[in-house]
């Protein structure tokens, strides 16, 4: 498991993801994301029992909160560290989410239907990324809560672009990872798939929708925080574009996407060049 814990680097990813938040959010960021990760491979895995599914589901969604194995109780842990800081409303987000991320894992064999184009794609990781749980946990970070604000096609807008620049950033980056799965949840091969494109076509297409999710974001930041009776949406957008930058770095840094040993060397690159074993970043 120290391995694990290593290799996720989820401590790095809590820093660089709320480089504002205080010291106690980035503690349960850290380790709620590290036993994340945990029970994200063990779900995934195919001969994890029913009813280890089971027990995950109950301990998400505090149906069972008696736990009988070590890596249950810590996850069970971090998930009441974390909750303890929420409003009743706010919790009641998080365990729904998290109830819905358990299921989406557990169930990925069964679920091509999901990858037939992008936009049936995307809406699926809405899910299956812990997109509903992760709202919750910006809100904590930024210190605002959602459902005291009005809700506008404004606020539809960043949470598409969010959605959509975090999802295709780990695509991008975690491609050779995924691209052998049974069916890989990634949009490069969803792309190739349904739209014929080759395999640099359709990476260039990624590209060209992160970088318009980015601009999306970005002009919500800027209009809101000129916006006097808007200053809790910029916070709250502001803690999105603090996300969604320090994921992007992680994501070039992570030896969980790129391999044992990977180092990167702080320019962005170009191009990748992708080995069995490993991802090489390329910069011009």
């Amino acid at each position: 498991m120290l391995d694990r814990i290593k290799r996720h680097d989820m401590a790095g990813l809590a820093t660089r993801a709320a480089p504002s938040a205080d010291v106690g959010y980035l503690l349960d960021a850290a380790l709620f994301t590290t036993t994340g990760f945990i029970v994200d491979d063990e779900l995934e895995d195919p001969d994890t029992p029913p009813r280890l599914i089971d027990a995950y589901l109950a301990v998400a969604d505090e149906s069972d909160t008696a736990v009988d194995s070590d890596d249950l109780r810590l996850w069970a842990d971090s998930l009441a560290q974390t909750r303890s800081h929420l409003t009743p409303g706010q919790k009641t987000r998080h365990c729904r989410g998290l109830s819905e991320w358990v299921k989406c894992h557990a169930g990925r064999e069964g679920q091509l239907e999901h990858t037939r184009d992008l936009a049936s794609y995307l809406d699926f990781r809405r899910a299956d990324s812990g997109f509903s749980f992760l709202t919750v946990g910006v809100e904590r970070s930024a210190g605002v809560d959602l459902e005291q604000m009005m809700h506008s096609s404004d606020l539809e807008t960043l949470h598409a672009a969010c959605l959509a620049h975090g999802t295709l950033v780990n695509d991008l980056f975690s491609y050779r990872k995924e691209r052998d799965a049974p069916v890989p949840m990634n949009a490069v091969p969803v792309l190739q798939r349904a739209e014929g494109l080759t395999l640099q076509a359709a990476v260039d297409k990624v590209c060209g929708l992160i970088r318009r999710a980015e601009l999306d974001v970005d002009r919500l930041v800027r209009k809101w925080k000129e916006t006097d009776r808007a200053q809790a949406l910029y916070a709250y957008a502001h803690a999105w574009w603090e996300l969604l930058g320090g994921h992007l770095r992680w994501t070039m840094e992570s030896e969980r996407y790129h391999g044992r040993g990977h180092v990167w060397d702080g320019t962005f690159p170009t191009a990748m060049v992708l080995y069995p074993d490993r991802t090489v970043l390329v910069s011009a």
